[in-house]
C-alpha cells in the first residue's frame, strides 16, 4: 500500500511501482473510474491497441479510420446545426 499526499493543484504523484506494474509512460494518460467509494487507475487504451481483438477480413488503416470518424463528426455536427434552426 502507498500513502502521497495531494498537492494545492490536486495532483499527486503515481509511486515508480505502480508505474512500472501499469505500464504507464511519462505524458501518457490515465484514466480514472469511480467504483462504489474507491477509485481505479488504468492506463487509457487507444484504438490501435485494439487492432486484431476482433476477427475481421478487412485491412485496418489509419488513414480510412481518420476519414470514417471526421465523417461520423461531420454528420453530427450537421444535425446539431440544423436543429438549432
Amino acid at each position: 500500500m502507498y500513502t502521497n499526499r495531494l498537492t494545492q493543484k490536486g495532483q499527486v504523484t503515481i509511486p515508480q511501482e505502480i508505474r512500472n506494474f501499469l505500464g504507464i509512460k511519462p505524458r501518457q494518460f490515465v484514466t480514472f473510474i469511480k467504483y462504489k467509494n474507491q477509485v481505479i487507475i488504468t492506463p487509457k487504451k487507444n484504438i490501435s491497441s485494439l487492432m486484431g481483438s476482433l476477427k475481421t477480413r478487412k485491412k485496418y488503416s489509419d488513414e480510412k479510420a481518420d476519414k470514417s470518424i471526421m465523417e461520423y463528426i461531420k454528420k453530427e455536427y450537421a444535425k446539431e446545426i440544423s436543429s438549432r434552426r
